[in-house]
């Protein structure tokens, strides 16, 4: 039975259902052609293993009207950009040691991902205008050639963060254009420099941000640094294609902004 449907940014459906005493979250496919990008986050999901931080258990899948949809446990709780507003940093920081910990475990292989980026990249610059073309060349504008694979994520922004009782839940998997915890970094940069997740806020928690973005930078080395912003502006192109105009101005905006923070 649905209780009700919940907010998503991925396009699919979301519900918050019941059957007898036990709530769970059921994910349902926009669209037959994204089925498969849903599985693969599903599978995503179900396969990650971490010492202190945890995923929603999966408790099954299948189809509904040729939409692919699976149904996992349902995680009370605050999701992180509302933790970290309402908290004091001595409780903030401990939460972000143990996804800090995350991040700093790679792969123990390399490869060359110029390729993907470049890929990436002509496919969006259709959809671009002249003056941001500058910004592909800035992604373009680094050694590619040794990047250290791993799983990631895919998406993590606070958003899909859940804190509960000390515990720290990642939500929203998202299949990857390349398996990297480089995407994993921009995307922590997206909200500790952008204040992404705070975007329909009116109140930001700037000072917060700013001291974990120090905090960040501090563990990083100068090659993370430089291919996390990197992606970070590539992840910026790529919702343009999908914005109506008062997102593509926000997106020029905060395009800008980095163009001025990073020097581009």
């Amino acid at each position: 039975m649905i209780i009700k449907k919940m907010n998503g940014h991925s396009g699919c459906s979301v519900y918050l259902c019941q059957d007898k005493d036990r709530k769970y979250i059921r994910k349902i496919s926009s669209t037959t052609e994204y089925n498969d990008r849903l599985l693969k986050q599903m599978q995503k999901q179900e396969n990650f293993e971490h010492q202190t931080l945890l995923s929603p258990e999966v408790y099954g899948s299948g189809y509904i009207d040729n939409l692919f949809y699976f149904d996992m446990e349902f995680v009370r709780g605050a999701p992180m950009h509302n933790y970290v507003s309402i908290n004091n940093m001595n409780s903030i920081l401990p939460m972000f040691d143990k996804v800090f910990d995350y991040l700093q475990v790679t792969g123990s292989k390399n490869g060359d991902i110029t390729a993907k980026i470049a890929q990436k990249l002509k496919s969006l610059e259709p959809a671009l205008s002249e003056e941001m073309v500058k910004y592909c060349d800035y992604c373009r504008d680094h050694d590619w050639t040794n990047v250290p694979l791993s799983d990631n994520h895919g998406d993590l922004t606070f958003e899909n963060i859940i804190v509960y009782r000390s515990k720290l839940y990642f939500i929203d998997f998202l299949d990857s254009f390349v398996q990297t915890k480089y995407i994993d970094y921009a995307k922590m940069m997206q909200d500790l420099v952008l204040d992404w997740s705070w975007r329909h806020n009116m109140n930001k928690p700037l000072i917060k941000t700013i001291h974990l973005h120090n905090k960040m930078l501090e563990v990083m080395s100068q090659e993370q640094i430089e291919a996390s912003k990197r992606l970070l502006v590539l992840n910026l192109l790529r919702i343009v294609p999908y914005s109506n105009k008062i997102t593509l101005k926000y997106l020029q905006n905060r395009l800008q902004y980095l163009s001025e923070t990073f020097g581009i």
